[in-house]
Protein backbone atom coordinates (compact mmCIF):
# COMPACT_ATOMS: atom_id res chain seq x y z
CA UNK A 1 0.00 0.00 0.00
CA UNK A 2 2.66 2.48 0.73
CA UNK A 3 4.16 1.49 -2.58
CA UNK A 4 0.73 2.42 -4.44
CA UNK A 5 0.45 6.09 -2.23
CA UNK A 6 4.49 6.88 -3.78
CA UNK A 7 2.96 6.40 -7.37
CA UNK A 8 -0.66 8.13 -6.69
CA UNK A 9 1.18 11.65 -6.02
CA UNK A 10 -0.63 13.39 -8.13
CA UNK A 11 -2.13 17.61 -7.66
CA UNK A 12 -5.27 17.87 -6.31
CA UNK A 13 -7.77 18.93 -8.82
CA UNK A 14 -11.79 18.90 -8.95
CA UNK A 15 -13.32 15.64 -9.22
CA UNK A 16 -16.13 14.49 -10.71
CA UNK A 17 -19.05 14.29 -7.94
CA UNK A 18 -18.78 11.36 -5.82
CA UNK A 19 -20.39 8.54 -5.88
CA UNK A 20 -21.88 8.38 -2.92
CA UNK A 21 -23.61 11.50 -0.62
CA UNK A 22 -25.08 11.09 2.77
CA UNK A 23 -26.77 13.14 5.54
CA UNK A 24 -25.95 12.33 9.09
CA UNK A 25 -28.16 12.14 12.03
CA UNK A 26 -26.94 13.75 15.29
CA UNK A 27 -28.28 12.50 18.60
CA UNK A 28 -29.36 15.03 20.86
CA UNK A 29 -28.08 15.48 24.47
CA UNK A 30 -25.03 15.39 26.04
CA UNK A 31 -23.91 12.15 28.56
CA UNK A 32 -22.15 12.71 31.32
CA UNK A 33 -18.71 14.16 31.14
CA UNK A 34 -15.61 11.70 31.35
CA UNK A 35 -14.21 11.48 35.26
CA UNK A 36 -10.89 12.34 36.40
CA UNK A 37 -10.29 8.26 36.88
CA UNK A 38 -9.46 8.31 33.55
CA UNK A 39 -6.64 11.02 33.34
CA UNK A 40 -3.09 9.17 32.68
CA UNK A 41 -0.82 11.45 31.86
CA UNK A 42 -0.16 15.01 30.44
CA UNK A 43 2.23 16.30 28.26
CA UNK A 44 2.82 20.37 28.15
CA UNK A 45 4.35 21.56 24.44
CA UNK A 46 5.43 24.92 25.96
CA UNK A 47 9.48 23.67 25.33
CA UNK A 48 8.46 22.83 21.62
CA UNK A 49 8.42 25.72 18.99
CA UNK A 50 5.17 26.95 17.40
CA UNK A 51 1.84 26.17 17.80
CA UNK A 52 0.59 22.27 17.98
CA UNK A 53 -2.23 21.24 15.25
CA UNK A 54 -1.92 17.06 15.66
CA UNK A 55 -1.07 14.35 17.12
CA UNK A 56 -0.73 10.57 15.88
CA UNK A 57 0.98 7.42 17.07
CA UNK A 58 2.56 5.48 14.64
CA UNK A 59 0.55 2.08 14.01
CA UNK A 60 3.81 -0.21 13.32
CA UNK A 61 6.07 0.73 15.66
CA UNK A 62 3.98 3.08 18.50
CA UNK A 63 5.70 6.37 18.24
CA UNK A 64 3.78 8.93 19.35
CA UNK A 65 4.27 12.29 17.25
CA UNK A 66 2.91 15.78 17.68
CA UNK A 67 2.32 18.06 14.46
CA UNK A 68 3.53 22.14 14.79
CA UNK A 69 1.45 23.87 12.46
CA UNK A 70 4.85 25.58 10.29
CA UNK A 71 5.52 22.03 9.32
CA UNK A 72 7.37 20.25 11.84
CA UNK A 73 7.06 16.74 14.11
CA UNK A 74 8.30 16.07 17.54
CA UNK A 75 7.94 12.52 19.14
CA UNK A 76 5.77 13.31 22.42
CA UNK A 77 7.51 10.86 24.97
CA UNK A 78 11.52 12.47 23.80
CA UNK A 79 10.48 16.15 22.71
CA UNK A 80 13.11 15.17 19.82
CA UNK A 81 12.57 16.53 16.34
CA UNK A 82 11.88 13.65 13.97
CA UNK A 83 10.69 16.17 10.90
CA UNK A 84 10.75 19.87 10.32
CA UNK A 85 10.37 20.96 6.57
CA UNK A 86 8.25 24.07 6.74
CA UNK A 87 4.59 24.60 5.51
CA UNK A 88 3.90 25.19 1.76
CA UNK A 89 1.14 27.60 3.20
CA UNK A 90 2.43 29.70 6.32
CA UNK A 91 -0.60 31.49 6.62
CA UNK A 92 -2.39 28.45 7.51
CA UNK A 93 0.20 25.60 7.79
CA UNK A 94 -0.29 22.15 8.42
CA UNK A 95 -3.62 21.27 10.62
CA UNK A 96 -3.50 17.94 11.74
CA UNK A 97 -1.43 14.85 10.85
CA UNK A 98 -2.26 11.07 10.81
CA UNK A 99 0.48 8.14 10.57
CA UNK A 100 0.09 5.85 7.86
CA UNK A 101 2.73 3.46 8.77
CA UNK A 102 6.00 2.38 7.51
CA UNK A 103 7.34 6.15 8.10
CA UNK A 104 4.09 7.48 6.10
CA UNK A 105 2.66 9.88 7.40
CA UNK A 106 -0.93 12.07 5.53
CA UNK A 107 -1.02 15.73 6.49
CA UNK A 108 -3.93 18.27 5.72
CA UNK A 109 -3.30 21.94 5.01
CA UNK A 110 -5.72 24.35 3.55
CA UNK A 111 -7.52 23.13 0.14
CA UNK A 112 -5.56 20.12 -0.42
CA UNK A 113 -4.38 16.75 1.67
CA UNK A 114 -0.97 15.56 1.67
CA UNK A 115 1.52 12.40 1.83
CA UNK A 116 5.08 12.37 3.28
CA UNK A 117 7.26 9.96 4.12
CA UNK A 118 9.58 10.89 7.08
CA UNK A 119 12.70 9.66 5.24
CA UNK A 120 12.38 11.96 2.19
CA UNK A 121 10.68 14.94 4.23
CA UNK A 122 9.14 16.41 1.34
CA UNK A 123 5.04 16.69 1.69
CA UNK A 124 3.09 15.77 -1.90
CA UNK A 125 -0.20 16.59 -3.04
CA UNK A 126 -2.67 13.68 -2.51
CA UNK A 127 -6.42 14.12 -2.01
CA UNK A 128 -8.67 16.94 -2.58
CA UNK A 129 -11.35 18.78 -0.08
CA UNK A 130 -13.42 20.02 -2.89
CA UNK A 131 -16.33 18.30 -3.56
CA UNK A 132 -17.70 17.41 -6.98
CA UNK A 133 -20.80 19.23 -6.95
CA UNK A 134 -18.85 22.69 -5.05
CA UNK A 135 -19.42 25.73 -7.06
CA UNK A 136 -16.64 28.52 -5.92
CA UNK A 137 -18.86 31.10 -7.79
CA UNK A 138 -21.73 30.64 -5.49
CA UNK A 139 -19.57 32.04 -2.55
CA UNK A 140 -17.21 34.90 -1.93
CA UNK A 141 -13.92 34.22 -2.17
CA UNK A 142 -14.42 30.08 -0.78
CA UNK A 143 -11.58 27.53 0.48
CA UNK A 144 -11.72 23.95 1.45
CA UNK A 145 -10.41 23.89 4.80
CA UNK A 146 -10.15 20.52 7.04
CA UNK A 147 -8.66 20.46 10.96
CA UNK A 148 -9.00 16.73 10.95
CA UNK A 149 -7.69 13.39 9.56
CA UNK A 150 -7.24 10.12 10.47
CA UNK A 151 -6.71 6.44 8.59
CA UNK A 152 -8.49 3.17 8.62
CA UNK A 153 -5.84 0.32 7.70
CA UNK A 154 -8.56 -1.96 7.15
CA UNK A 155 -10.30 -0.57 4.96
CA UNK A 156 -7.83 1.74 3.16
CA UNK A 157 -9.59 4.71 3.62
CA UNK A 158 -8.31 8.11 4.70
CA UNK A 159 -11.32 10.15 6.23
CA UNK A 160 -10.64 14.35 6.76
CA UNK A 161 -13.30 17.20 8.05
CA UNK A 162 -13.47 19.42 4.97
CA UNK A 163 -15.22 22.82 5.50
CA UNK A 164 -16.37 25.70 3.05
CA UNK A 165 -15.44 28.83 4.68
CA UNK A 166 -15.59 31.80 2.75
CA UNK A 167 -13.34 34.93 2.71
CA UNK A 168 -10.37 33.20 1.80
CA UNK A 169 -10.83 31.04 4.84
CA UNK A 170 -10.91 33.78 7.08
CA UNK A 171 -14.86 34.81 6.95
CA UNK A 172 -17.99 32.55 7.44
CA UNK A 173 -18.39 28.73 7.33
CA UNK A 174 -20.83 28.24 5.26
CA UNK A 175 -20.62 24.11 4.62
CA UNK A 176 -19.32 21.35 6.57
CA UNK A 177 -18.41 17.37 5.85
CA UNK A 178 -16.86 14.05 6.86
CA UNK A 179 -15.10 12.81 3.35
CA UNK A 180 -13.45 9.64 3.06
CA UNK A 181 -10.73 9.16 0.38
CA UNK A 182 -9.13 6.30 -0.98
CA UNK A 183 -5.74 5.83 0.41
CA UNK A 184 -3.56 4.94 -2.16
CA UNK A 185 -4.96 7.04 -5.24
CA UNK A 186 -6.67 10.20 -2.76
CA UNK A 187 -10.10 9.25 -5.08
CA UNK A 188 -13.09 11.13 -2.48
CA UNK A 189 -15.80 7.84 -1.91
CA UNK A 190 -18.06 9.34 0.16
CA UNK A 191 -19.45 12.48 2.12
CA UNK A 192 -21.39 12.95 4.82
CA UNK A 193 -23.33 16.55 5.16
CA UNK A 194 -22.68 18.29 8.94
CA UNK A 195 -24.34 21.34 10.09
CA UNK A 196 -22.56 24.01 8.84
CA UNK A 197 -21.53 25.35 12.56
CA UNK A 198 -19.68 21.69 12.95
CA UNK A 199 -15.96 21.85 13.29
CA UNK A 200 -14.17 18.75 14.35
CA UNK A 201 -10.46 19.38 15.60
CA UNK A 202 -9.09 16.10 15.13
CA UNK A 203 -10.60 12.75 14.50
CA UNK A 204 -9.38 8.51 14.91
CA UNK A 205 -10.61 5.66 14.10
CA UNK A 206 -12.62 4.04 17.30
CA UNK A 207 -13.50 0.97 15.31
CA UNK A 208 -11.75 -0.38 11.96
CA UNK A 209 -14.17 -0.55 8.78
CA UNK A 210 -13.58 -3.00 6.15
CA UNK A 211 -13.88 -2.62 1.95
CA UNK A 212 -17.56 -3.25 2.09
CA UNK A 213 -18.45 -1.22 5.62
CA UNK A 214 -17.03 2.18 6.82
CA UNK A 215 -15.48 2.54 10.33
CA UNK A 216 -16.84 4.19 13.15
CA UNK A 217 -14.91 7.77 13.46
CA UNK A 218 -13.76 9.48 17.54
CA UNK A 219 -14.74 13.31 16.95
CA UNK A 220 -13.30 16.23 18.92
CA UNK A 221 -15.21 18.88 18.57
CA UNK A 222 -14.79 22.05 21.21
CA UNK A 223 -14.02 21.00 24.51
CA UNK A 224 -16.09 17.10 24.20
CA UNK A 225 -15.45 14.39 21.97
CA UNK A 226 -18.28 12.37 20.23
CA UNK A 227 -18.60 9.00 18.09
CA UNK A 228 -19.23 8.87 14.62
CA UNK A 229 -20.66 5.91 13.07
CA UNK A 230 -19.72 5.88 9.48
CA UNK A 231 -21.81 3.70 8.05
CA UNK A 232 -24.93 4.44 9.43
CA UNK A 233 -24.32 8.54 9.53
CA UNK A 234 -25.40 8.59 12.95
CA UNK A 235 -23.35 11.53 15.43
CA UNK A 236 -23.02 10.25 18.88
CA UNK A 237 -23.79 12.82 21.93
CA UNK A 238 -20.92 15.26 23.01
CA UNK A 239 -19.22 13.22 26.06
CA UNK A 240 -17.79 16.58 27.82
CA UNK A 241 -13.90 16.56 28.41
CA UNK A 242 -14.45 19.69 31.23
CA UNK A 243 -13.07 17.52 34.11
CA UNK A 244 -10.21 17.41 32.60
CA UNK A 245 -9.95 21.01 31.63
CA UNK A 246 -9.58 20.80 27.95
CA UNK A 247 -10.91 23.85 26.46
CA UNK A 248 -10.26 23.46 22.52
CA UNK A 249 -9.97 19.60 21.40
CA UNK A 250 -6.90 20.40 18.21
CA UNK A 251 -6.33 17.04 17.50
CA UNK A 252 -6.97 13.22 18.63
CA UNK A 253 -5.17 9.87 18.35
CA UNK A 254 -5.70 6.34 19.55
CA UNK A 255 -3.03 4.51 21.48
CA UNK A 256 -4.05 1.14 20.87
CA UNK A 257 -0.82 -1.03 22.13
CA UNK A 258 -1.22 1.58 26.20
CA UNK A 259 -5.13 1.37 25.04
CA UNK A 260 -5.36 5.45 25.53
CA UNK A 261 -6.76 8.26 23.47
CA UNK A 262 -4.84 11.36 23.29
CA UNK A 263 -6.44 14.68 22.98
CA UNK A 264 -4.24 17.88 22.09
CA UNK A 265 -5.69 20.59 23.57
CA UNK A 266 -4.61 23.78 21.58
CA UNK A 267 -6.31 26.70 23.74
CA UNK A 268 -3.67 24.98 26.38
CA UNK A 269 -0.47 23.88 24.67
CA UNK A 270 -1.17 20.19 26.12
CA UNK A 271 -1.62 17.07 25.30
CA UNK A 272 -3.88 14.86 27.48
CA UNK A 273 -3.61 10.78 27.61
CA UNK A 274 -6.94 9.34 28.75
CA UNK A 275 -8.08 5.40 29.39
CA UNK A 276 -9.96 4.63 25.91
CA UNK A 277 -12.03 2.65 28.02
CA UNK A 278 -13.83 5.10 29.67
CA UNK A 279 -15.15 6.71 27.21
CA UNK A 280 -18.65 5.38 27.18
CA UNK A 281 -19.59 7.02 23.79
CA UNK A 282 -22.95 6.27 21.94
Amino acid sequence: MRYLIALALVGCTAAAPPPDIRPVTPVQGELPPIEQEAFVAAFPLSALPGLATGVTVEPDTGRRLVLMNQGALYDLDSGEAVWEGGAPDPRFGFTDVTALGEGWVALTSRSDGFVMHLDAGTPSPHFCYEPGWWDPEEMEDPVQISAAVTHDAASGRLYAQPRTVEQGGFGATTESFIAAYDEAGGEDLTWWTLDPSYVAGGMAVLEAGSEESHATLLLGSGDALQRFDAETGELGARVSLRAHFVESVGGLAIDRERGTVLVLDDARGLVIELRLSTLQLR
